[in-house]
């Protein structure tokens, strides 16, 4: 099962949601990265085999995060008007929809429809 690491610019409901979903989902406010830098998620990600799920869209970036080269990437888009709760579900079923090709991929989840960027 894919383990995640939650970026801080999603709510602390994404974390739980996905916990609640029995995967193991860790945000970065509570391992000391608040605040760091797109590349020291990054590292960190790689270091403990964690899919990054953010909704910073410079992890979309394929020159910069290649496909391949990381345990996967999940970035949310959504309107700024969702809810925490509603954001938080949709990564979930996001997620559940691509978990198995989530591996090495830059996933993007919108409001209706997901797109994998595979290796």
């Amino acid at each position: 099962m894919p383990r995640f690491l939650i970026d801080e610019c999603l709510p602390r409901a994404v974390t739980r949601s996905l916990s609640k979903a029995g995967y193991n989902a860790v945000d970065v406010r509570d391992i000391g990265l608040r605040g760091h830098s797109d590349a020291a998620i990054h590292q960190r990600a790689v270091e403990e085999g964690r899919i990054v799920v953010t909704a910073d869209l410079d992890f979309s970036n394929a020159l910069r995060f290649p496909p391949g080269s990381h345990p996967g990437i999940v970035v949310l888009r959504v309107p700024g008007e969702w809810t925490l709760s509603r954001q938080a579900e949709r990564v979930v079923t996001g997620i559940s929809e691509v978990a198995e090709k989530a591996e090495g991929a830059i996933v993007v989840i919108e409001a209706g429809r997901v797109r994998i960027f595979e290796p």
